[in-house]
């Protein structure tokens, strides 16, 4: 555990934690061990990070004696982490702020040789990060647990890893056919969520992920990964899958939005959000962790037009866009490397052209829907492309 000089009580504090829920972890030849005083975190973290091995992360028996990551989830009293709050107010030094996401800024601190960082906004935070070497500790107060911390701090770690090892993102949902990946590459609210889960549902395959795919560049087949978030749906493409009538009978973690939300418009904003895990149960699809790259689509979104269905495009047609939502880490897109993970990371550029020379002849396709028959459509278009590509 984390030992914090010249603080005797704090660090007495953290040693007494009671951590019974200890798992271990593989990835890319690094090792993890978590231990939370909480059984939640550590089902969130399961559930995020399903099935075993997505982003390259394997749960493993053997109990590790030296990790090379160890992550610690404590609940503490209030008045206890008032005490940390202290030790820090009372003679840290103030860094600039650090972005765990894109949009979210919290405070920073540095303190006898520890990395402090306040997990949420106000000067009286619900719980802190400390950070020495490879240590990480999350305490956060008792009343409330907070399941997403610890699974946040691990998959920022694992993320890191991924491009550390020449891996590339981008803004993609994806799915797994005949054996190979193909990701759909567009700007928000294009269809990629739906597209995903179309395939597996329509035709047969794989649900791999939503929003952000890692290509492993050091793979010979450009293994597509992906970053453990969670299906977004809002009500059209709960129409255009025809699922509208099933969600109410989903077992959830997080409920569905309000019904006054702007979820139940069609394009609204507020969307209901699955776990990988919840994928599997409630929709009855496999999920799988990844998969070789077989191909690229540009899905399209449109409203009372003709020209839907999918076609056979060229790579070069859709460049802009593919580069738009290429996700670089040099940018904006990942939060920060608060805990020092990268090294050396390729330049975004060179990462780029890469991908492009060696996408080789995969085949590359766009397409256009907004309804349930214009989603059948789609995939019964692509079946029989993707058969007439496996004869020739």
């Amino acid at each position: 555990m984390i030992d914090i000089p010249n603080q005797p009580l704090l660090a007495d504090l953290l040693r007494r934690a009671r951590l019974e829920h200890v798992r271990h972890f593989a990835c890319r030849g690094r090792s993890i061990s978590v231990l939370a005083t909480s059984i939640e975190p550590i089902e969130l973290l399961s559930q995020m990070f399903y099935p075993d091995g997505a982003l390259g992360l394997y749960a493993t028996q053997s109990t590790l004696q030296h990790p090379d990551w160890t992550v610690y989830d404590l609940l503490v009293d209030r008045s206890d982490l008032r005490r940390f709050v202290d030790w820090v107010n009372g003679g840290a030094t103030k860094r600039e702020q650090y972005r765990p996401e894109p949009f979210l800024a919290l405070p920073t601190y540095l303190l006898a040789g520890i990395k402090v960082f306040w997990a949420d906004k106000g000067i009286e935070p619900s719980g802190i990060i400390l950070q020495k070497g490879r240590e990480i500790a999350i305490v956060s107060i008792s009343d409330v647990v907070h399941p997403m911390r610890l699974m946040r701090v691990v998959r920022h770690l694992v993320s890191r890893f991924a491009q550390n090892d020449n891996q590339i993102g981008f803004h993609a949902s994806c799915f797994e056919y005949d054996g190979k990946a193909f990701l759909a590459v567009g700007d928000s609210g294009a269809g990629k969520s739906t597209l995903s889960i179309a395939a597996p549902l329509f035709l047969r395959g794989s649900w791999i992920g939503n929003d952000r795919i890692f290509v492993d560049l050091s793979s010979p087949e450009l293994q597509c990964y992906a970053y453990p978030l969670p299906l977004s749906f809002n009500k059209g493409s709960l129409l255009a899958l025809g699922l509208e009538n099933e969600y109410t009978a989903w077992n959830l973690r997080v409920p569905p939005p309000d019904a006054a939300s702007d979820w139940m418009q069609y394009c609204g904003d507020t969307k209901l959000k699955m776990t990988p895990l919840e994928v599997a149960t409630n929709l009855r699809l496999p999920v799988r962790a990844n998969a070789p790259l077989g191909g690229i689509i540009f899905p399209r979104v449109e409203f009372g037009g003709d020209n839907v269905g999918l076609s056979r495009v060229s790579i070069d047609e859709f460049r802009e866009t593919l580069y738009r939502n290429f996700v670089g880490f040099q940018g904006d897109f990942w939060g920060d490397d608060y805990l020092d993970v990268l090294q050396h990371p390729r330049p975004d550029g060179s990462m780029f052209a890469d991908f492009l020379d060696r996408m080789g002849d995969r085949p590359v396709f766009s397409c256009v829907m907004s309804q349930y028959r214009h989603t059948r459509l789609v995939m019964d278009q692509f079946e029989a492309a993707s058969e007439s590509e496996r004869s020739t």
